[in-house]
């Protein structure tokens, strides 16, 4: 058989130093063990992509999809390796306390029978090798801008791992310190979680010391905000947190490393078509957005709200 170095000719590689700056819960499939795992990390990419590129024509979006990050019938363009590792393992509570709320937010992993899962600590590093069979998507994108935009959403807004919704799994890489939510905010909310015209980003107005301090800024924040829903006239948190529609929360907890070593905690809103059993229901809806609205007004009280790229 020849050997042809045409499909050799498109890859393009990228190495990212990365660093974990709030515990990161991320592991195998005992769900006790603490380890780096590409296949999770390529599962968030898959997210970030979708809130990004994604549209609510499914079929097309799957296709699309499927072209980068593969699927049972295609295989994926993108391929990751962790090349080297840096990494403490921790198997102590977030907390003294009980009641803290960073034991509030890593909710789960402490079962209160000693039983503990492990966390990669904050300032374990790796680096992340990417390799990409590069295809123009467009005239103004491919898969490489993508997949590294993705990257720089996964890195800005979001984080890996268990609880990250939480600001659990929040990354620093220098490669990747801005987002211009501007440039991808647009369009109409979808059925799944997606930046939208009607995303939203708050950031304390403080910066703390340490990365605790700044998670437990946000985490306080958020939980006050949530509080403002449950009232005599009904409790409407559900529409937040899922707890009783198995829905995922809107809004995502992250913990920023800053240049000159300091944190700033923020929040990120990112909405969906709420539709309790995959049923739309124009009350339901309206109530969801209630709720929401309520909670993004406390949130633009008490934070800074951020519109364009930061």
């Amino acid at each position: 058989m020849d050997f042809s170095l045409e499909r050799f000719k498109n890859l393009k590689t990228e190495e990212l130093e990365c660093e974990v700056v709030t515990p990161l819960f991320l592991g195998g499939a005992d769900r006790k063990s603490a380890d780096l795992r590409t296949a999770s990390i390529k599962g968030i990419l898959r997210f970030w992509w979708r809130a990004i590129y994604g549209s609510d024509a499914l079929a097309d979006m799957k296709k699309s999809e499927s072209e980068i990050f593969g699927s049972t019938d295609q295989k994926s363009n993108l391929t990751l390796r962790i090349t080297e590792s840096n990494i403490k393992i921790s198997s102590e509570k977030l907390h003294k306390s009980g009641f803290h709320i960073l034991n509030y937010l890593a909710y789960g992993y402490n079962d209160n029978k000693g039983n503990i899962r492990q966390h990669i600590e904050p300032k374990s590093t790796f680096k992340i090798l990417i390799i990409i069979n590069d295809k123009q998507t467009d005239e103004q994108s491919s898969y490489y801008n993508k997949i590294m935009t993705s990257f720089s959403a996964m890195i800005c807004l979001g984080g890996l791992g268990m609880r990250s919704r939480s600001g659990l799994g929040s990354l620093y890489s220098q490669d990747f310190q801005r987002f211009n939510l501007s440039k991808y905010c647009r369009g109409d909310v979808k059925k799944y979680t997606s930046l939208t015209v009607a995303t939203r980003l708050f950031v304390t107005k403080q910066k703390s010391n340490t990365w605790d301090q700044a998670l437990a800024q946000i985490g306080n924040l958020y939980k006050e905000a949530k509080m403002l829903l449950k009232s005599k006239g009904g409790d409407t948190r559900k529409y937040i947190d899922g707890a009783s529609s198995h829905h995922s929360k809107p809004y995502f907890l992250h913990v920023n490393k800053l240049d000159n070593g300091k944190f700033q905690g923020q929040i990120l809103f990112m909405p969906y078509r709420y539709a309790p059993g995959g049923k739309f229901n124009d009350d339901q809806l309206k109530r969801y957005r209630e709720a929401c609205d309520k909670m993004n007004d406390y949130l633009k009280e008490e934070a800074k709200e951020v519109k364009h790229e930061f």
